[in-house]
């Protein structure tokens, strides 16, 4: 006995992703040092998900909404020129999340 493939729930529907981003860059020393902050949200709700079924329906699984994923943090962003002039720019930059 073998069983068939995957099916999708008869109430499946599409995923719904809400968020948000704010955030704020700041730069002093005539451009030569800066700090970007930002704070991020994120929750992804209604994601789809694949659930086993008893192997005796002849299906493998079905396809259900049942995920919710949140996600939110802040990022920061330094920048340091260390040479700037006319003709060359050389910008050293380091981000932590």
């Amino acid at each position: 006995m073998t069983a068939g493939d995957v099916i999708p729930d008869e109430h499946l529907k599409g995923a719904l992703i809400t968020s948000y981003e704010a955030g704020i860059d700041l730069r002093i020393f005539k451009e030569r040092f800066g700090i970007n902050i930002n704070y991020y949200n994120e929750t992804a709700s209604d994601q789809p998900l694949q659930i086993n079924v008893d192997a005796v329906s002849g299906l493998t699984g079905k396809v259900i909404n049942a995920a919710t994923v949140k996600r939110n943090g802040l990022e920061f962003t330094l920048n340091v020129a260390l040479i700037k002039s006319k003709n060359v720019s050389w910008t050293l930059s380091g981000s932590a999340g």
